[in-house]
């Protein structure tokens, strides 16, 4: 039957989903999941996104995430 048939192809296809602790200056802190392979970029997009006081110049946000890393999103320095 059809279900069975799209039922496997989806597992095939299936990324693992992987956790990460996004904490700092993101709007929704907590824990995100994601796939894996998935990159810095997107875990904060899914705790919200960065607030204005985030430092992003300073994280590689291409860089790829493996399961259960805490990602800590620093607030910028002020300049003085």
């Amino acid at each position: 039957s059809n279900l069975s048939q799209s039922a496997e192809e989806s597992v095939e296809e299936e990324i693992p989903e992987i956790k990460v602790h996004v904490t700092g200056c993101v709007n929704r802190p907590g824990v995100v999941t994601i796939k894996k392979g998935q990159i810095i970029d997107d875990a904060i997009k899914i705790a919200g996104g960065p607030t204005k006081d985030a430092d992003l110049e300073n994280i590689n946000l291409a860089y790829k995430l493996e399961e259960n890393v805490m990602l800590r999103i620093k607030a910028k320095t002020p300049n003085k």
